[in-house]
């Protein structure tokens, strides 16, 4: 992707920072059965002056975020950067 980087916590791997899985019901009327979905989260460096452009058939709500606020976000995702940082 242009203009991010990989956090240096990935080590030049591919390993996923977080993985979510959640229970997601079915939607009969499209075929679909209940599954369990998992969420692959990878953490990635970007220059907070560049334009953020979202692919928007699969993106619905794209905007960059202030750290402060992923505790209201993904909390679990919170606690696992606030181990990475000091203080």
């Amino acid at each position: 992707m242009k203009g991010l980087r990989l956090h240096p916590w990935h080590r030049g791997g591919d390993l996923p920072f977080l993985i979510d899985s959640h229970d997601v019901p079915g939607k009969p009327a499209r075929g679909e059965p209940a599954h369990v979905h998992h969420d692959l989260q990878y953490l990635f460096l970007a220059d907070p002056d560049a334009p953020l452009v979202a692919q928007i058939d699969e993106v619905h709500a794209a905007a960059w975020k202030p750290l402060a606020d992923l505790g209201d976000i993904a909390p679990l995702g919170l606690v696992r950067i606030s181990r990475l940082t000091p203080g």
